[in-house]
């Protein structure tokens, strides 16, 4: 999807790509590789609500962590 933190944060703060659509990326490629036995839980509910806050603060132009994205 991208190549660098720095290509995912300027998606996500020009509005080209949404949070909940980055989650549920990875969530997809999780759930199509559960063979590997790589992940011991997976909190998708969660991952997906905490999402959902932050694309509303990132449409709010409110500050959001540094690590988002």
């Amino acid at each position: 999807m991208f190549n660098s933190y720095q290509e995912t944060r300027a998606a996500l703060e020009s509005g080209q790509i949404t949070c909940h659509e980055l989650v549920s990326h990875y969530l997809k490629i999780i759930r199509e590789n559960e063979r590997l036995n790589v992940f011991v839980e997976v909190y998708e509910a969660e991952a997906l609500g905490k999402a959902k806050k932050l694309d509303q603060k990132l449409s709010a132009n409110e500050t959001v962590g540094r690590l988002v994205g």
